[in-house]
This record gives C-alpha cells, structure tokens and sequence, in this order.
C-alpha cells in the first residue's frame, strides 16, 4: 500500500466514527436541559505532614527551619494558638539559657530550683516535661526532655532532644496540642 492508499483509509476510517456518533445536539437544547444537582460532602483529608520522625496536621501546625544557629535545631508553631511553639534545642536548657536571651528570658538567678518535673512515658518514649515557675506560680518556662527507651541506640535510655516551649500566655493547651505530636515520634527516624 502506498502513501496515498494509506491516506485514504485513514479518512474513510475517521469519517465512518463521526457519522456513527448521530446528529449533532443542539447547543440551545444543552443549555436549557434541566440537571439535578445534589449536595455531598466528600470527607476530607488533613493533610499529614514529618517534621523531624514526628507526625503533625498540617491544618494546626508550621515547620520552621533555623539557619545559623547551633543550639536551635528547629521550630514548630501552632497556627491557632498564641505564641504557641516547641523550639528544638541543642542541649538542656539549664546550660544553654545565657545563650538564648530571645527564647529563654525573665528567669531568676537561681531558677534551676524553682523546677517541676513531670514524667510520662509511651512505648517507645520517656518524656519529662520540666517546668520552671516564679514565687507566683506563673510559668517562666518549659521545656521537653525526650528519651527513646527501646534500645534502638544501643542504650536503655538514649536522649533525642529537648523541646523547649514557647511562651504562650495559656500555656496547658499549648503543651497538650504538642504532646500529641511528640508522642508520634518515630525513634528510627
């Protein structure tokens, strides 16, 4: 078959599909056809998003990377919640709180005996959430003290990391809303 031949075929094929398609519809009769409309909520989904082997909802928070700066790993801000922030540090904040005046200020001298520690545990994860408060009982800081307990890293006890709290003027519900990302956290990762 030559080029030609080919050709022809081809046209014969293609006018053979549009005259078995039927009359074209009018566009007024498109336009003025009636169609039902019904509401259904699709379920949504949050988007999910590792921050560091932790899950969190991108809907409630924000990522944060932290250039130049040794001792501030990074940062998770909560959207909703004022001043809302777990800040990964360095190190213990008992060492490191002259070197941060912009996250750690107002503490008094001898603020390392004004502690709290509360200690709670998951089947991967020790956690001790320690608090520092004033004469007043307001809170001046608080800070998570994060160790993986399933031997993952040769050890019976391996410290991940220091999560130290923003300074949110409610500061339980800020706490709360990070436990449930820490408790998350992936130790392999």
């Amino acid at each position: 078959m030559n080029h030609l031949q080919k050709q022809i075929v081809i046209i014969l094929l293609f006018g053979l599909l549009l005259a078995g398609c039927g009359p074209a519809v009018p566009a007024a009769s498109v336009a003025a056809t009636a169609v039902p409309v019904t509401e259904t909520s699709a379920p949504t989904t949050v988007p999910t998003v590792n921050w560091l082997g932790m899950q969190y909802s991108a809907d409630s928070w924000h990522a944060e990377p932290v250039a130049d700066n040794f001792l501030v790993h990074g940062m998770l801000t909560h959207l909703t919640l004022p001043d809302c922030q777990a800040i990964l540090l360095a190190s213990d904040p008992i060492y490191i709180v002259d070197k941060l005046p912009y996250l750690i200020r107002d503490l008094p001298e001898d603020w390392s005996t004004n502690t709290q520690t509360d200690d709670e545990s998951t089947d991967h994860l020790m956690i001790h959430l320690v608090t520092v408060k004033d004469e007043a009982n307001e809170e001046l800081l608080s800070y998570y003290d994060v160790s993986d307990k399933t031997g993952f890293f040769g050890y019976d006890l391996y410290r991940l990391g220091y999560f130290l709290m923003g300074r949110s003027p409610d500061p339980e519900p800020c706490q709360a809303a990070f436990w449930e990302v820490l408790i998350t956290l992936e130790v392999s990762d």
